[in-house]
């Protein structure tokens, strides 16, 4: 059966997501084995705090880096929940990046990069959101 390519910007946005997946699930595992050097000074309740803190830390960027690879193979497939994943975790990516400029008071240049990305890929991805292809209702 013949596929219709992707679009060359929806396989960039694709292949970003994959990248960023690979990142954050090599970050979460590297937080996993470090562990133990972070933790030599600390002792008593506060190192459990920290500990804890550290395991979610770690388990959080292993769970989001294997979604961005799941939203990845979606975008490639043009499957519905991709889009929205994908919307959602722009829309919540912009949301902190202004959040964070508001609280912190920092604006770098890397902070308004980010946000300027995230507003591309938000209307890139509302403007190629696959729709039905409506049936003729005629008769």
């Amino acid at each position: 059966m013949y596929r219709k390519p992707n679009p060359i910007g929806l396989d960039l946005i694709s292949f970003a997501y994959f990248i960023l997946g690979i990142i954050n699930i090599f970050l979460g595992f590297s937080i996993f084995t470090s562990i133990h050097l972070i933790l030599i000074d600390l002792s008593g309740f506060s190192r459990l705090l920290r500990h804890l803190s550290i395991v979610y830390s770690g388990a959080s960027l292993i769970i989001l880096g294997s979604l961005q690879i799941a939203i990845s193979y979606g975008l490639s497939e043009t499957k519905v929940w991709a889009f929205i994943l994908a919307l959602a975790e722009s829309t919540a990516n912009m949301i902190a990046t202004v959040y964070t400029f508001l609280s912190a008071g920092n604006s770098t240049e890397a902070s308004i990069i980010w946000l300027i990305i995230n507003m591309i890929i938000t209307v890139y991805l509302i403007c190629r959101f696959p729709r039905k292809k409506r049936e003729a209702e005629s008769e």
